[in-house]
Order: structure tokens, then sequence, then C-alpha cells
């Protein structure tokens, strides 16, 4: 069995899980509740679902090649809420759709080799990152057409919404997030599985925390407190449009942004160096504006410096950013160039 290779310790932590449990008993986070949280109670209505419509009658370790189109159809099922939920979990939009069919695309293609990979991923006495690398390279098409992280997203998905006492969903930006704010941990964009033992396995240090205090806990639990945890430390003092702090010595950039998935993912992707689309002069700290339909619609600060990975079968340069969405976009009709981005490092990079 494979071990971490470090223990994730927590600081400041006891705030967040007080408040938590705070909002969660007061029915917070329950549909049409007045809080800063939101509606996510549509979590434990899908896990149900799953639970009554296939896990209750078959054993998901020991899946047959006639399990596997009555799974994806129960998986696919919208419940409670009005989309596919795998898809909406991975951050909705182009690349959650994307990644999702393609799922199921590859999941059809070969019913007994799928049985017999779900089979094994899904099986708890096994090792978890022989599991999550066999699901890699099975769905590996999956993971080559659409951003870093979707495909460990997606199995992690599957894996809470199956063994929610056990495995938590993994999204990047929530992670990165979370546990810079109260781990001063790093948490790498793209598909590590053994990064993920560790996440997962310091959630269950917080799923402890939460037994005794909330009824039935279960990661599902965990992962609404890592999804909402600014929210519940802050409610008075939410800004969803907030631009990000910057210093005082960086550079602006401006993006034509035509891939709605970058700023899902909060990445930039780039097929080579060319100057228009050079991800490599980015520093962390320089700021990135975001310009679509005639409209600034996002703000991002670089996070760190460009890498390359794979992407559609090629090696694409990446850059991840931290993104704050506009909810009332700027129209191009209320700035000009220069006045918007007033510092003589003013750059501009092509489409992405």
């Amino acid at each position: 069995m494979s071990e971490s290779s470090s223990e994730i310790v927590f600081n400041g932590i006891d705030d967040i899980v007080d408040r938590f449990v705070e909002v969660w008993d007061a029915g917070g986070y329950e549909e049409g509740a007045a809080s800063p949280v939101g509606w996510e109670t549509w979590k434990w209505d899908y896990q149900r679902h799953l639970e009554a419509e296939f896990l209750a009658d078959t054993e998901v370790t020991e899946l047959s090649p006639s399990d596997v189109p009555v799974l994806l159809e129960v998986l696919d099922e919208q419940v409670s809420i009005d989309t596919k939920i795998p898809a909406y979990m991975l951050g909705g939009g182009q690349n959650g759709g994307v990644a999702w069919h393609e799922f199921k695309e590859v999941s059809e293609t070969d019913a007994e080799a799928t049985a017999d990979t779900l089979s094994f991923f899904f099986d708890p006495t096994e090792d978890l990152v022989e599991r999550l690398d066999r699901f890699r390279e099975f769905y590996a098409d999956v993971e080559a057409g659409s951003a870093p992280g979707s495909l460990l997203g997606l199995g992690g998905c599957l894996l809470m919404f199956v063994h929610p006492d056990q495995y938590v969903h993994y999204k990047w930006t929530q992670m990165r997030d979370f546990f810079g704010e109260f781990a001063d941990y790093k948490v790498n964009q793209g598909f590590d599985a053994r990064q993920y033992q560790e996440l997962n396995e310091a959630c269950a240090q917080l799923l402890t925390r939460l037994e005794g205090r909330v009824e039935d806990p279960s990661m599902l639990h965990v992962q609404t407190m890592i999804w909402s945890w600014s929210d519940l430390l802050a409610p008075d003092a939410v800004e969803p449009d907030a631009l990000p702090d910057v210093e005082d010595d960086i550079d602006f950039y401006w993006v034509n942004q035509t891939h709605d998935e970058e700023l899902d993912g909060e990445y930039l992707r780039s097929t080579d160096t060319k100057w228009q689309r050079d991800l490599t002069v980015l520093d962390p700290g320089d700021v990135v504006f975001h310009y679509a339909n005639q409209e600034i619609r996002a703000c991002s600060v670089v996070e760190a410096e460009a890498y390359q990975d794979e992407f559609d079968g090629e090696q694409h340069f990446f850059v991840d950013l931290s993104t704050e969405r506009l909810s009332d976009p700027v129209p191009q009709t209320k700035f000009g160039t220069g006045c918007l981005i007033r510092r003589s490092g003013r750059r501009k990079l092509g489409t992405h």
C-alpha cells in the first residue's frame, strides 16, 4: 500500500469548523435559506439517488458489463438542480460538459473493460494511488481533451458520491485556496494521485472534527465546508467583484478570451511561445484582464511561472491564475485601453 510522503497540518481551522457547524445546524445550506453560503444540500439528494437507484442493489467492486450503462444513466440524471451533476462539480461550462461527455463515451465503447476498471477504482481495499493511476490510464482521452486536473476532479467526484464516508471531491481552485489558507500547503494543478491521497487524508482529519457535531457527517460535509469557507468566515463582507491585491512593480496583460473553460479552471493555455501568446513572459503577481464580446469579463493575478503539460495529445504551455469574474462586465464603451491599463508595463496577449 502506498503511503503519503507528508502529513498536512492545519492551523487556525477551529473557527471555520465551528462556523460551519453553526450555519449547518441553522439550515443555512438548505434551498431558499437566507444565509451567506447558498444552497448545497442538493449533493445529499444526488447521493441518495445514486444509492437508491444503483448502489443498494449492485456490488460496485464487482461490476459487470451490463451494469455500466445503468450506472452511467443514474449518474447522468439531473437531481434537484437543473444540470448534470458530474459536469457541474467540474465547474460547469464547456470544460465540465466536455469532460463528462468524453467520460461517458469512453465508458460506453468497451463496457467489459470499463466494468473491470471501475470495479478496481471503487474498491477501497485496494491502494488508492494505484486505483487513481489506472483510472487515469483508462480515461486518458478525457484528460487530453479537458483542462488540467479535470479528470482527477471527475475521479474524486465519483469516489465521493459512491463512498461519501471516505473520499472527497477534488477541484484545484477550491483545494488551492483552502489549503493555502489553513495549512500553508501548495496544491499543484494537474493529475497527481499522491497529492490527492494527502489531501484526502487531511480531509479525513476534518471529518473527524465533525463527528458528534452534525448528523451523519461525511465527506459531503467536508467538501461543502471547503467550498464555502470564505463566506463562512466573513458573511457580512463578501465582495464577489473585489479584484485581487497586486504589488506596485507588476505588469498588466490583456487577453482576448475565447475559451470559457480557462476562466472556469483559472488558467491560461497556449500552443507555443509566439509573441502573441507567449505565456512564458508572465511572472507571478502580474495582472491579466480577460476581454470577450467587447467586455472585460474577469481579472486575474498570475500564481506561478509557465509550465508545460499535455493537452489534446500535444504539449501546451500553461499558467495558473487566481481569477475574479465580474458579475457586471465592463463594456468597451466605458474605457479606453490607455486609461484602463495605466502602467508602462502594459502588454497584450492574443486569443486564448
